[in-house]
């Protein structure tokens, strides 16, 4: 990070410093979230910043597998998609 005298660079560079810690809080506390058994990510969604697409591809890229129910729920979807 350049540093300067410009105060009003040095705000934005610290006002940076705080989103990026605020992102990165965010991103743990949804991911501990997800982790409780029966969690529900378009609820989880709902109360953050983020779309449910959003968060369930970042629980994915995080190691969190979709409900073996909804797996299953999908599956019978293809199935009744393909018998028309």
């Amino acid at each position: 990070m350049t540093t300067t005298d410009d105060p009003h660079v040095a705000a934005v560079a610290a006002a940076t410093k705080r989103f990026t810690q605020a992102r990165e809080n965010l991103e743990m506390t949804i991911l501990e979230a997800l982790r409780q058994p029966g969690a529900k990510p378009t609820k989880i969604a709902a109360a953050s910043p983020w779309t449910p697409a959003y968060v369930r591809a970042f629980a994915r890229k995080n190691g969190i597998e979709p409900d073996p129910s909804y797996k299953q729920r999908a599956a019978s979807r293809k199935t009744d998609d393909t018998t028309d």
